[in-house]
């Protein structure tokens, strides 16, 4: 008996541990080459280990499987074994790669300038983390600790997070002062951009919405010079009650302005709306 479905199943899963290894292995590289190497604070666990290793010497991956060990733990307790099991590769790998990455000195990167190795390596780690999150996976750590937290308070996820990367930064700024946390503040910054340039994606689109007295018109236009799907809704104007058509669409950022363009050529008075689509998915795109 054959198994059609179980090709594209297994090329899928297979995607997805792709995706994961690649984060772990850019998140390691990412701390060690620059956030590690240049002393530069940051949020979360490894911002947590890399001031335990500033003041006592210890080695960040160790920290980090000590202190994640109990955290996993509590988590598997209060989240329950599924909500822990998608962290439980995350929180064993990271701490590894960071260790091999520690082995090769040649790897780390000198930055003269705090600001650059503060950006460059934050944005690196978000990448990485950006892809571990593509793979429906977590590095546990802080994370888990902020949906505990959150499951018995009012505060979001997003919230704890920043409160818990917040303490660390604080805890920065009594020890080596606000150069030093304000550096590392723009090393979570960073790190949240990489997170979404990847989760995100990097072909930017744009949802646009048209309504036109020219429907047909504007339509024909897009099928043939844009090459893009279309939507058509029916509406009604609020203050003068006509019926009308409104056209959705998403369109690449590149053919924006030309898209644009064709619509005013065909209706100068097509009211167009221009949003952010953060991510699209699904057949025919």
């Amino acid at each position: 008996m054959t198994h059609p479905q179980r090709g594209p199943k297994y090329l899928s899963k297979a995607i997805l541990v792709a995706f994961f290894l690649l984060g772990i292995i850019v998140t390691g590289w990412g701390f060690c080459a620059f956030l590690k190497h240049n002393e530069i604070a940051t949020g979360g666990l490894p911002g947590l280990s890399l001031i335990l290793f500033r003041q006592f010497g210890f080695d960040p991956s160790l920290s980090m499987w000590l202190i994640g060990l109990p955290i996993f733990a509590i988590g598997w307790i209060m989240l329950g074994r599924n909500a822990s099991l998608s962290s439980l590769a995350g929180f064993l790998l990271l701490p590894a790669s960071i260790y091999l990455f520690s082995q090769f000195p040649n790897t780390h990167i000198d930055c003269k300038e705090p600001l650059v190795a503060s950006l460059a390596g934050g944005f690196i780690v978000g990448v990485g983390l950006g892809f571990v999150f593509k793979a429906n996976a977590s590095t546990g750590g802080f994370t888990l600790i902020a949906r505990i937290v959150s499951q018995h308070s009012s505060l979001s996820i997003a919230k704890c997070i920043m409160l818990l990367d917040g303490s660390i930064l604080l805890t920065a700024f009594f020890l080596y002062g606000a150069e030093k946390s304000i550096i590392g503040f723009i090393s979570v910054v960073a790190i949240s951009k990489g997170i979404e340039a990847v989760q995100a994606g990097l072909g930017k689109t744009k949802c646009v919405t048209v309504i036109t007295e020219h429907p047909e018109e504007v339509k024909a236009i897009l099928y043939q010079r844009i090459d893009c799907g279309i939507t058509e809704v029916d509406a009604v104007g609020g203050h003068s009650g006509q019926n009308k058509k409104m056209l959705v669409c998403i369109i690449p950022i590149s053919k924006l302005a030309r898209a644009k363009r064709n619509i005013i050529d065909i209706d100068p008075k097509a009211f167009t709306i221009v949003s952010d689509a953060a991510e699209v998915v699904g057949y025919g795109f």
